[in-house]
């Protein structure tokens, strides 16, 4: 079974601690829920586009269209 929790930043470390000192829970780091072949392909893209073709953050933050 599979569960998904929402809990307060506050709260959160140290409802990690308990949890990962019981055996029968395996508790997965959300962020390391990134597959091999994502990283692969972000890294393929990276190195097969050249410098001038990046664009500033500044830059793509002023094309962005915000609701209101």
């Amino acid at each position: 079974m599979k569960v998904t929790l929402n809990i307060k930043d506050s709260f959160y470390s140290t409802f990690m601690d308990f949890l990962k000192h019981l055996p029968e829970v395996k508790v997965e780091d959300e962020y390391s829920t990134i597959s091999q072949w994502q990283i692969d392909e972000v890294n393929s893209r990276i190195n097969s586009t050249s410098k001038e073709q990046y664009i500033s953050l500044e830059d793509t933050k002023k094309s962005l269209k915000f609701k209101k």
